[in-house]
């Protein structure tokens, strides 16, 4: 993919992505909408952001081509990524919302869940309507 297709991907993904949260959020919790609204759009910038931070280092760490890292490497990395991004969005979500650390955690928790299906199933979907407009 090129950087600006790159873009489009990210875009289209986190718009979704944003959306899928406001609804969790409404199943679990009271907040005002407007509360779920913002707690999704900050995670979301949080993520792409963290992301970004995330790889750079990781990629400083693990030098190499990336193509030959392991399964073991690949969990670290997913593991990491994920624990980093709890220490911000726990105490986030916590406040934001106005729950404890450990609602706050669950809520991420199943945030983290959700989105893991929704990013299988997009990257299958994105990929085969991919083929369709790129191939033509």
């Amino acid at each position: 993919m090129k950087l600006k297709e790159r873009v489009l991907h990210s875009f289209i993904f986190e718009i979704f992505a944003i959306l899928i949260t406001i609804i969790f959020l409404n199943f679990v919790s009271k907040s005002a909408m407007e509360t779920k609204v913002g707690v999704s759009l900050i995670i979301s910038l949080a993520a792409v952001s963290w992301n970004f931070i995330f790889n750079l280092m990781f990629d400083k760490i693990f030098t190499g081509e990336r193509i030959k890292r392991g399964f073991g490497v690949r969990v670290l990395h997913a593991s990491l990524f994920e624990l980093g991004f709890l220490l911000f969005t726990v105490p986030f979500v916590a406040f934001a919302m106005d729950t404890s650390f450990v609602a706050a955690f669950f809520i991420n928790i199943g945030i983290t869940l959700i989105i893991l299906v929704f990013a299988i199933v997009y990257n299958w979907v994105y990929d085969r309507v991919r083929l369709f407009f790129v191939d033509k």
